[in-house]
């Protein structure tokens, strides 16, 4: 498939309109042009938000795409921290899908103040619909979680969780230190433990709803359907055939797992057993 016919399939648009859609999501990443570009979109309030959690290569992308075919959720096509200036992504120095490097600027910015309300709702205008839900899903959000509580009251939560092996797995394929060599394995173990033991702290049962990957593969039909009572969306017609899972009128190919794994009875004793085997390894 061709680069152009990946971005109209991305965007599930024609391709004219796809590109003229490409180019204002790059456009919008740049501060002075976003400044000027979201200028005819006002200040928009969604119906009520959503933000999806979880590890780098932990299938964020894939839960994301499923709850985003419900027709009452809108969202952004990329990650919304890289869409406004009132977030921090954790990325910069030299550890693309390592930002446990930058550990010590996730704390100070978790005891610091919490996201101004009104300027995202500004940055991420074009995606908003005041009569849908509206889910965003960055990976930096897994850190900020009592921030986004404070900035949007009632908001929800869904946290996917992925054994830490094929996470580890995945950023090595697509991400290397900009110094040379590969992320270790002590490192990428420390910052799963990291993200997970915080999503676990932060989380409550009130709002935050927690999806193991594995089950979503094995069952996704079950899994989406679930996510969608928790998240009080109506139902909608979902059916899984083969490697292809309907939501609604969408398709979405389901892969399955690279290697077998356990499935667990939920998905926080899957995270916590896998907490518990870290530890246990780094004493």
């Amino acid at each position: 498939m061709s680069k152009l016919a990946r971005i109209a399939k991305r965007h599930r648009m024609p391709l004219g309109k796809a590109l003229l859609y490409e180019a204002l999501v790059r456009a919008w990443r740049f501060p002075i042009l976003r400044s000027v570009l979201r200028i005819p979109f006002g200040s928009r309030r969604p119906k009520a938000w959503i933000f999806l959690v979880g590890s780098y290569n932990a299938g964020t992308t894939i839960v994301k795409n499923a709850i985003l075919s419900h027709p009452d959720v809108a969202g952004m096509p990329v990650e919304g921290d890289i869409m406004t200036s009132a977030l921090d992504d954790f990325e910069s120095g030299d550890f693309p899908r390592g930002m446990f490097a930058n550990k010590e600027r996730i704390m100070a910015d978790r005891a610091g103040a919490a996201p101004d309300a009104q300027q995202l709702e500004k940055d991420w205008s074009p995606w908003i619909c005041p009569s849908q839900r509206f889910l965003e899903k960055s990976i930096s959000n897994s850190l900020r979680m009592p921030h986004l509580r404070t900035t949007f009251p009632g908001c929800r939560f869904v946290c996917v969780v992925r054994h830490p092996e094929d996470v580890a797995k995945g950023i090595r394929k697509r991400s290397r230190p900009q110094a040379g060599g590969e992320y270790q394995n002590d490192f990428l173990d420390q910052q799963w433990a990291f993200f997970y033991e915080t999503m676990l702290n932060d989380g409550q049962a009130q709002d935050t709803a927690f999806c193991s990957y594995e089950s979503f593969i094995q069952n996704p039909a079950e899994e989406v359907t679930r996510l969608f009572q928790e998240l009080e969306l109506s139902p909608v017609p979902i059916r899984h055939e083969g490697e292809v899972l309907h939501v609604g009128t969408v398709p979405h190919r389901i892969r399955p797992l690279p290697v077998e794994r356990t499935v667990h009875a939920s998905a926080v004793e899957q995270l916590k057993e896998h907490l518990a085997v870290i530890e246990e390894q780094q004493s």
